[in-house]
């Protein structure tokens, strides 16, 4: 492997030297070079605010490391940032537990450079140019067949329908159907039946490497739009939901997710859906449609609120916080009685995505405590910590209770990929809760080996779909796997890493060479993957 390294130096060098032999291979670097930068010719830039205030001192069990040995980079942890998405945009913020500066944090370790590659041109000086009008999209009409259509919105609820069940399934195929039958429908209800078209277009495209043209079934949904949203309904939330979804999958939308979202959260507030309505007001069915979607809306809000690391836009304080029940679509009709849940030994449609929505509150709870401005806690914030140590170790005891009551599906059921994803989410929040943060920025040992096993699995559980053909490409794929990558190189590198065990080098090559596997596969719908 050293040898291996060596070689591509020598011929990395030799390259410099016939095209740049001004340059002086043996000139030590810069200081500036220490620092992870997008350089702004290439249409990005990063500005770092000052940092916030440690509390490292109040809470010396963590910070028994020599923190000079961790150089220059040492509070990347507790940065802001403002990042320049091209070159027309205004900066857009990300905070800390969006992994960002903990991405240059590690990549600053390894003495990289993170920049975007230039554009390539051919030797004849030609471009990759493609005139604007071949990339018109033209909207597209229902499939020729009701069967077909049923193909592709299958693939939605196979793929969608178990982590975010806003749409209750039978009540969208009885719209599908009276679409054939030639009945006239709303706007609304010909908007839901293309999106869904579109994203299912877009999960068997890449199931089957053909071209369903997803964004024609999108521009017959946004067709519609304008007399959508003239006035806030929950069916018109499920249209944003939608929109959400299809961005989340198709990596050729240029819709903003955040805009997006707070939008859909403004209506989710004005319609009162975040609190649980007793009496005649609603219906059953309405009532559990309403509690559907708001825990949809909730589990979104804190997925990008972490990932951006952006202010939580509604906190658990406000809310009802009434979780749907575990009964399967069939069971939920409008003009029928619910029947009781399951045993709790049944799994329902809903049995997943409840637990996901469970841990939503979880993700909550570690970015407010970790990853807060203020570190004097309200006197109205009940029960105040006091002692974050054992805070952390609570969290970790949780996020392993809620790991060991992950509902199982069997191996013949559609969504049994469910079992892996869920686990993969209780990997995602534990390294959240230990890898370095502005309350802890110098994990102890024994936590960067539990921040290195939680990467390993997650890396193994990827890949673990990727070869079954069950892994479905969205944005969070994406982001999870590039963290779980810099999370295994700063596991090793740190002061106090796992670096001189001798069974890591060996384990963290075949995690890369896993993760690498899943990136290429996606770069081939995503050019920042490719990148």
């Amino acid at each position: 492997y050293v040898d291996e390294l060596e070689a591509r130096i020598e011929w990395l060098e030799s390259i410099i030297r016939e095209h740049l032999p001004h340059f002086d291979l043996c000139k030590p670097d810069e200081p500036e070079r220490s620092t992870t930068r997008l350089d702004r010719r290439h249409g990005g830039s990063v500005s770092r605010a000052s940092n916030l205030s440690s509390a490292s001192e109040a809470h010396p069990s963590q910070t028994n490391n020599n923190k000079d040995d961790w150089g220059p980079a040492r509070d990347i942890t507790d940065q802001l940032g403002l990042i320049s998405i091209n070159a027309e945009a205004d900066l857009r913020y990300l905070g800390p537990s969006s992994g960002l500066f903990f991405t240059r944090f590690v990549l600053t370790g390894l003495g990289r450079r993170a920049e975007l590659a230039p554009e390539s041109v051919s030797p004849s000086g030609e471009t990759n140019f493609i005139p604007a009008e071949l990339l018109d999209i033209q909207p597209k009409d229902l499939p020729s067949d009701l069967n077909q259509a049923q193909w592709l919105t299958q693939a939605y609820f196979q793929a969608v329908h178990g982590q975010f069940p806003f749409l209750h399934r039978p009540s969208h195929l009885e719209l599908l159907q009276r679409a054939y039958n030639g009945i006239e429908l709303l706007p609304i209800d010909q908007f839901q039946i293309y999106m869904v078209l579109a994203i299912g277009a877009t999960i068997r495209s890449r199931q089957l490497k053909v071209l369903l043209s997803a964004e024609g079934y999108c521009a017959s949904a946004i067709v519609h739009l304008d007399t959508i949203f003239q006035k806030s309904s929950v069916r018109g939330v499920q249209c944003m939901l939608l929109l959400q979804m299809y961005t989340f999958h198709n990596p050729s939308s240029a819709i903003s997710l955040w805009t997006l979202h707070y939008h859909c959260l403004a209506h989710v507030l004005e319609l009162g859906l975040h609190r649980n309505f007793r009496g005649s007001a609603f219906t059953e069915f309405d009532q559990e449609m309403r509690t559907r979607v708001f825990w949809c809306v909730y589990t979104m809000d804190r997925y990008l609120c972490t990932s951006l690391g952006r202010a939580i836009g509604i906190m658990d304080e406000q809310c009802d916080l009434r979780l749907p029940r575990d009964i399967n679509d069939e069971d939920l009709q409008p003009d029928q009685p619910i029947p009781n849940q399951q045993s709790c030994t049944t799994i329902t449609d809903m049995s997943s995505a409840i637990h996901l929505f469970k841990l939503a509150r979880f993700s909550a709870e570690i970015k407010c405590v970790l990853y807060c401005i203020d570190r004097n806690f309200p006197p109205y914030t009940q029960p105040t910590i006091t002692d974050p140590n054992h805070w952390q170790q609570d969290m970790l005891h949780r996020l392993h209770e809620w790991k060991a009551a992950i509902p199982h599906h069997p191996p013949q059921s559609p969504v049994y990929y469910m079992n892996s994803l869920l686990e993969i989410k209780c990997h995602e929040l534990v390294m959240l809760a230990v890898r370095p943060s502005p309350l802890f920025p110098y994990p102890s040992r024994s936590l960067v080996k539990l921040c290195f096993d939680s990467a390993l699995q997650c890396t193994r559980l990827y890949h673990q779909l990727y070869v079954t053909s069950m892994l479905h490409y969205n944005r969070t794929v994406v982001q999870s796997l590039f963290l779980c990558t810099v999370t295994l190189f700063y596991c090793i590198w740190a002061p106090n890493g796992l670096g001189e065990e001798d069974t890591t080098l060996d384990t963290v090559l075949h995690s890369l060479k896993s993760a690498s596997d899943i990136l290429s596969a996606a770069g081939e719908y995503w050019l920042e993957v490719k990148r």
